[in-house]
C-alpha cells in the first residue's frame, strides 16, 4: 500500500521521493525495483528522474512501462533539458523520446528542427506547441537553449523573439 499512496504535501509517491533524494545511495536501483514490483506509479517519478539526473533509476522505469514522453504538458525530456542534466537528455534521445515542440529543438540545438515551426512570415506554426510552465511567452526559448549549454542561437530564432518582444513593450 506505501509503494502505491500519494502524498497531499509532498511528492506524489514514495518512488519520486527515492528518485529525488537518493543519488548518493549504492542501493537506489534495488529500492527503486522494490516499489516498480509493488505497483508504484511510474511516469512521474520518471519526470522527476530528468530534474536530478538519475539515469539509473530512470532505466529501471522505461523498461518497467514508463512512457518515454510523459503523459501531461511537461515531458521527461523538457525536465532534462530544463535542468540541463545531460545523463538524462542522452538517455531519452537514446531511447527515442520526441522532440515535438519548439522549446525541445531548442533546447537540443536542434537547429534543423527549429527553423520548422516557423511559417515564412516568422509567426509560429500551431506545432511550436504552447509554452508550459514554467515559461510564459516565447522570449524563454533563449533562456532554454542557455540552459541547455546550446551556445548558439539560429538568426532567424533572435529575429523573431526580438519582433516579438518590441511588440510587448
Amino acid at each position: 500500500m506505501l509503494a502505491t499512496s500519494r502524498s497531499r504535501t509532498s511528492h506524489p509517491t514514495l518512488l519520486q521521493c527515492l528518485v529525488l533524494s537518493s543519488q548518493d545511495c549504492t542501493s537506489k536501483t534495488e529500492m527503486a525495483r522494490i516499489l516498480v514490483d509493488a505497483g508504484s506509479e511510474l511516469n512521474g517519478p520518471l519526470a522527476a528522474c530528468g530534474s536530478c539526473d538519475n539515469v539509473e533509476i530512470a532505466e529501471l522505469l522505461l523498461n518497467s512501462g514508463a512512457v518515454i514522453d510523459g503523459t501531461g504538458g511537461w515531458s521527461p525530456l523538457e525536465e532534462a533539458l530544463y535542468w540541463n542534466n545531460r545523463g538524462m537528455v542522452d538517455l531519452l534521445v537514446r531511447r527515442g523520446a520526441s522532440v515535438r515542440n519548439l522549446r525541445m529543438a531548442a533546447g537540443l540545438g536542434r537547429t534543423d528542427l527549429i527553423e520548422g515551426f516557423f511559417n515564412p512570415d516568422d509567426s509560429l506554426k500551431p506545432g511550436a506547441g504552447t509554452i508550459n510552465w514554467p515559461w510564459g511567452n516565447l522570449d524563454n526559448i533563449a533562456n532554454f537553449q542557455s540552459r541547455s549549454g546550446r551556445e548558439r542561437i539560429p538568426r532567424f530564432t533572435l529575429r523573431v523573439l526580438d519582433e516579438r518582444s518590441s511588440k510587448r513593450h
